[in-house]
């Protein structure tokens, strides 16, 4: 196995702060957008034909879904034997086994949890 030790590493973080001007009385923030969010994303070649990819997100908590912050990981581990071909495992959501993005505001629906998930992928381009 050749190493050829390729990386990439890409960093962001936001602070949204958002303020309204409503009469006196009324709600001034929905608290529908979290205020910090910070994500951490890595690309790399592990030998030849062997890629990993990483991204951690941070996402802080909507008070007014009432909806909590979450930290979640996604990885996937790719093989490519030929430069048309490529086998491979992905993780979604690996830090826990669900967590809630969102919550209906207008509709009184079921909030929707986003569960994890494993499963492989096989991609031939032609």
């Amino acid at each position: 196995m050749e190493c050829i030790g390729s990386a990439a590493l890409h960093a962001s973080y936001s602070h949204l702060q958002v303020r309204n001007r409503v009469p006196l009385g009324h709600e001034a923030e929905s608290g529908g957008d979290p205020k910090h969010q910070f994500t951490l994303r890595t690309q790399l070649d592990l030998v030849k034909n062997v890629e990993l990819d990483a991204f951690f997100r941070h996402i802080d908590k909507l008070p007014g879904l009432k909806v909590a912050s979450y930290q979640t990981l996604d990885l996937r581990l790719a093989w490519k034997p030929k430069s048309n071909m490529e086998l491979s495992v992905i993780g979604q959501n690996l830090l826990q086994s669900h967590h809630q993005e969102f919550a209906p505001e207008l509709i009184p629906t079921m909030p929707v949890q986003i569960q994890r998930g494993v499963f492989g992928r096989f991609t031939l381009r032609f």
